[in-house]
This record gives C-alpha cells, sequence and structure tokens, in this order.
C-alpha cells in the first residue's frame, strides 16, 4: 500500500546506457606547452593567474592532487634546511589526504622549487600554518582549498585547448602526466623508478602484497629523490621542461 518507492528509479538509464564511457588521459608533450606558455589572466578578468601558473607545474612535477596542493602550507614544505639532501619537498598530512596511502612526503625537483621559494617569500615564513596559496579560498561541502580553483582551471584550459578537451583532460591529467613520465623514465632505465616508487610518491595502494604490507610505508627521501629527478631526465620531453 501506498506509493511505489521505486517509482522513476529507472528514469534516463537508456539514454545513459547509450552514451560512450569518456576516458580521460594524459596531457600530450605539445599541450602541456600550450599550457605553461600561455597565460592564465587573458582567460578572464580574475585573480586565479598566479594560482593556476603555479599549480598545474607543481602537480606535473610531483603528482600531487590539486587540493594537496591548494592547501599547502608553511609547516608542509620540508627540508629547507637540507638535513636529507639539496631537495626541498611538500608533505601530504592526514587532514587533507583522500585516502590513508595519500599521506606521504614528495620532493620538489629544482625546476619548481624556485615556486615554492617565491611563495614562501610572500607569506609569513615563520607561521607554519600560513597558507601558501591564501588565493584558493576554501568552499563547498568539504571546506576544500581546491573548490573554487576546481571551477576556475577548467576556464583557462578550455581557452588554451578549446571546449573539445573538456572530454579527454582535466587537472587530474597532470598526474596522469606524472605517472605516464615515471614510467617512461622505468622503461628508460632510472633505477629508481619503479613500480613501488611510483605509488607511493603519488598515494596509490601497491598492487603487489609485498608492496602494500610488507614494506616500510616511506622508503627514504635519498630514494624517492633519486626517482623524481629520474622521472624527469629520463621521462620528460624536453620541450616539456624548457616550457616550465
Amino acid at each position: 500500500e501506498g506509493p511505489n518507492p521505486w517509482q522513476g528509479a529507472t528514469a534516463g538509464l537508456k539514454r545513459k546506457a547509450g552514451k560512450q564511457p569518456v576516458t580521460l588521459r594524459p596531457y600530450t608533450a605539445s599541450e602541456l606547452v600550450r599550457l605553461f606558455e600561455a597565460d592564465p589572466n587573458k582567460a578572464k578578468r580574475w585573480a586565479w593567474g598566479p594560482a593556476i601558473r603555479d599549480m598545474m607545474r607543481l602537480s606535473l612535477f610531483t603528482g600531487a592532487r590539486q587540493n594537496e596542493l591548494a592547501s599547502l602550507t608553511v609547516g608542509r614544505i620540508l627540508n629547507r634546511d637540507g638535513a636529507e639532501g639539496p631537495l626541498w619537498g611538500i608533505q601530504v598530512t592526514n587532514d587533507v589526504a583522500k585516502t590513508r596511502n595519500a599521506v606521504r612526503r614528495i620532493p620538489l625537483h629544482p625546476l619548481v622549487q624556485p615556486i615554492i621559494a617565491r611563495r614562501l617569500s610572500e607569506t609569513d615564513a615563520s607561521n607554519p600554518d600560513a597558507l601558501l596559496f591564501p588565493d584558493c579560498k576554501p568552499g563547498g561541502p568539504g571546506m576544500k582549498h581546491g573548490y573554487y580553483f576546481a571551477k576556475r582551471f577548467p576556464d583557462f584550459r578550455k581557452a588554451v585547448l578549446g571546449d573539445a578537451s573538456n572530454d579527454v583532460v582535466d587537472f587530474h591529467s597532470f598526474r596522469r602526466s606524472f605517472i605516464t613520465y615515471f614510467e617512461l623514465a622505468n622503461a628508460n632505465g632510472a633505477a629508481a623508478c619503479t613500480e613501488i616508487m611510483r605509488d607511493r610518491l603519488v598515494g596509490h595502494e601497491s598492487k603487489s602484497m609485498a608492496g602494500n604490507t610488507y614494506a616500510a610505508r616511506d622508503l627514504g627521501w635519498d630514494l624517492y629523490s633519486r626517482a623524481i629527478l629520474g622521472m624527469v631526465d629520463k621521462g620528460m620531453p624536453d620541450e616539456v621542461k624548457e616550457a616550465v
């Protein structure tokens, strides 16, 4: 008795079934060059240019997600004293990590380390809670710092790559490109660019029992640094590095 609780539950299923699945991909080298060489402030009159310019470069070289970057604080910048080697790094903490595996440390390649140095010089570097991207105001249900950025970056991307790019790339495609270059570096002989290193750096669960269950969660700054340097040296196209 009473109304049918399943009324309308199948609405639109035939239409959805007829749609071809969308498969997002990494950026091509030429797309990355176009994005890096474009001025984000030409897309619109807005204040998002600096954040877009910096975060897309950082994402490509670290594999970090947009909210992980947008929420960076002074206290999450690692190894500024050089105690563990020449490379600085960023830390993804529990409060912004998407999963347990996403809690991690990522070295910064020398090509993008100046971005963090500049951001530090523009904020109160003595305050560990000071945001490096204060322009990324929190919003949405989870009050994430990447919320509004996620709505603005597509405007810039479409202005540079066209509306057709909606169906094939997004901001996450920088992360896909990072993984692609990591795999290419491995194939080209970068000894540190192993599968378990890739999983640790991007914050994925290792598919092997040994890597997921028995191996240490943190494999050491020196090895992480060698993997990042090897990824760029043996996996990333020269034209992309030059455009950075």
